[in-house]
């Protein structure tokens, strides 16, 4: 049965209000009101792309989907909706849909740099770099906003090209010199390529920006190790376990430390602990034997490393490598 204007105006009203209480995050009363509207007019293309994308933040993305496709199939030409319905379909792990969705909504809009963002995200998750580069030149060609800069030098930095993503990553922090994360990003390829003093440069001035956030930490940490400035990267790493005390990389990397300077029982300790966390792996076990072994405890050193070993992979063989030393000593 077909709707009057007064039901259709009806509808768009209670959608609007719901979207207003969604904005303010209101979830509950903001579904409540999105299926009131599709109640008046269950053709409401805007109402239930909105439905699906309240649901979508809930984790609910089957039934997301669904509305998704219900409002595609009244609005087929609806880019928000294709782009959402890509989203989804992506977090569900089908990439490639989302990708193929994502076409079609270029083509539909050639000019939307969100679009265009999107795709050259999905398609770097995918590993698919080439069409990821040209997705996100698109984007920075249409917007020439440096944030899209910095995501083509992400991937023309994998590609390794690095030179041409230093250029790019100098032009972004020019462009927007408060941004951390461009900074830091600089400073990584900076690393990278060896050049450890403008990467100290790079990264320091992140770390003025943003002194919380902990990959800018782990980077400095690393090219202060690079440089020789032993002081400083205890310091930085320091810092980084404050603030991330139950991660277990920067436990292990205080460790190794340790070792360096001939503290083997404080490294034991350290390494100790750091085998509790959750995500301890094969390096943490593998110094925590070596640990064992220098400070004079051969026989659970000797076990650690063997347990090491008998999983397989890069620190299996290390593992197997001091075994074999301390059989021929």
């Amino acid at each position: 049965m077909a709707l009057d204007q007064a039901d259709l105006e009806n509808s768009k009203r209670i959608n609007n209000e719901a979207a207003m209480l969604h904005v303010n995050g209101e979830a509950e009363d903001a579904q409540d009101r999105y299926r009131q509207a599709l109640d008046v007019n269950p053709q409401n293309a805007s109402a239930l792309n909105n439905l699906g994308f309240l649901l979508a933040q809930k984790g609910d993305l089957d039934t997301a989907i669904d509305c998704y496709e219900q409002a595609l199939a009244l609005d087929p030409e609806n880019t928000t909706c294709l782009g959402n319905l890509a989203s989804a379909q992506a977090v569900k792990g089908d990439v490639a849909a989302g990708m193929a969705l994502l076409d079609q909504a270029t083509a539909l809009a050639p000019d939307d740099t969100l679009i265009w963002d999107n795709l050259g995200k999905l398609a770097l998750a995918a590993g698919a770099l080439e069409r990821s580069e040209k997705a996100f030149q698109r984007a920075f060609d249409i917007s020439r906003d440096a944030a899209h800069l910095g995501r083509l030098a992400t991937v023309v930095a994998a590609r390794g090209r690095l030179a041409e993503a230093g250029t790019l990553l100098q032009a972004a922090t020019a462009a927007m010199p408060g941004d951390a994360d461009l900074w830091r990003q600089l400073g990584v390829v900076c690393f990278v390529r060896q050049d450890f003093g403008s990467a100290q440069d790079a990264l320091d001035t992140a770390f003025r920006l943003n002194p919380e956030d902990p990959e800018i930490l782990r980077h400095l940490y690393l090219t202060e190790l690079a440089r020789g400035n032993r002081v400083g990267a205890e310091a930085t790493l320091t810092r980084l376990i404050k603030l991330c005390p139950q991660a277990v990389g920067p436990q292990t990397d205080l460790a190794i430390l340790r070792l360096e300077q001939g503290a083997f029982e404080a490294a034991v300790q350290i390494l100790e602990r750091a085998l509790t966390m959750d995500d301890a792996g094969p390096r943490t076990a593998f110094y925590h034997g070596l640990a064992l072994v220098l400070s004079g405890d051969h026989t659970h050193g000797r076990a650690a490393l063997n347990e090491v070993a008998s999983e397989g992979g890069k620190y299996a063989d290390k593992a197997l490598q001091h075994l074999q030393d301390l059989d021929a000593a």
